[in-house]
């Protein structure tokens, strides 16, 4: 059994030792404040914004526009809900990017719902929701994103749908 001197000892001496090991150093820097501050790269989720949105109070057209020079924002990530007639028009994802590009803000990805069942044991439903999700992908590409967010829905037992969402 420890008693509380030899407790203590024992604590002071491992952290003087892990202070002056090289770790200590880099755990100092990447916790400092000045370095994670500075370096903090953030991204606005459009569905943050959604009941403005909706409501009309905000524009979904210039989500990008408002993310920076409302938060100072300089990344967004889409929602298709609220583009839904533009899904397969290149002319509008066109008009996004450069309002994106001209704000400064990078597209970073699109999140995508209510395609269909992506996990659906079903397999002509299951088709149907891989292409429905074709047009996103293609708006995700103009735009630059670097992925798409889908949801892995799908109703039956888990490693039928599991097996599934592997199909495609």
């Amino acid at each position: 059994m420890t008693n509380r001197r030899s407790f203590i000892k024992k604590t002071a001496l491992g952290t003087a030792a892990l202070s002056m090991s090289p770790f200590a150093t880099h755990a100092a820097n990447l916790f400092s404040t000045a370095n994670s501050i500075a370096e903090l790269k953030i991204s606005l989720a459009q569905w943050s914004l959604n009941r403005a949105f909706f409501k009309g109070d905000l524009d979904a057209n210039h989500f990008a526009s408002i993310a920076k020079n409302t938060y100072g924002i300089g990344a967004v990530e889409y929602v298709n809900a609220f583009y839904k007639e533009y899904g397969r028009s290149e002319k509008f994802w066109m008009q996004m990017k450069n309002e994106a590009d001209n704000a400064g803000v990078k597209n970073l990805l699109i999140m995508i719902d209510d395609e269909g069942e992506l996990g659906s044991t079903d397999d002509a439903q299951r088709k149907t929701a891989v292409e429905n999700h074709y047009k996103w992908i293609h708006a995700a590409k103009i735009l630059g994103c670097h992925s798409i967010r889908v949801n892995a829905f799908g109703e039956g037992k888990a490693n039928s749908v599991h097996d599934s969402l592997i199909d495609g």
